[in-house]
């Protein structure tokens, strides 16, 4: 009998955070990771937006719905019901992808072996909002990835792993 496939929740709202999320599932589909389920997503709740103001899912919400995955959102990761589901999902990883809210201790304590963040520069480069914006125009020759754990601190908690991609000048922000 095969062990149990660890769970994992996953957190985004924009589209960079919805192809985190996609490359995740495939993974997950394919026994990636030595076998893990994307067990819940959470994603900022829907926003009104365009000139209509009408209100819009974010592409997050949109993929974890198409994918039929269980959806939370919260307007602030404090909201006690919403902790309360995720202790109840038991996760052993959350991961973190362009969520865009804070998250507080309580929820840090949850997930069994922490939460990861994955943050779009060379940490501790640009930590915060809009850090691949603000590489491009401090005309930096490298751009990268950072996955780190997550700690009550912005973007400060241990690195796991850098990739590095040299910039060739033609860039543009997503």
């Amino acid at each position: 009998m095969s062990a149990a496939k660890r769970r994992v929740v996953f957190l985004g709202t924009p589209a960079v955070a919805a192809r985190s999320l996609e490359l995740l599932l495939d993974a997950s589909a394919q026994g990636g990771g030595g076998g893990f389920e994307v067990a819940a997503v959470v994603s900022q709740p829907p926003a009104r937006s365009g000139r209509k103001m009408k209100l819009t899912a974010s592409p997050v919400q949109t993929l974890a719905e198409a994918r039929g995955i269980e959806l939370l959102t919260p307007a602030s990761a404090k909201e006690e019901a919403f902790l309360a589901r995720l202790d109840e999902l038991q996760p052993d990883l959350c991961i973190t992808a362009a969520y865009g809210c804070f998250l507080p201790q309580r929820f840090l304590d949850i997930p069994r072996f922490g939460t990861l963040n994955v943050h779009p520069s060379l940490l501790p480069l640009y930590r915060g909002a809009a850090p691949l914006q603000r590489c491009l125009e401090a005309g930096d020759a490298v751009a990268g990835v950072s996955v780190a754990f997550t700690v009550l601190k912005m973007d400060a908690g241990p690195l796991l792993r850098q990739e590095e991609r040299p910039l060739v000048g033609d860039e543009q922000e997503p």
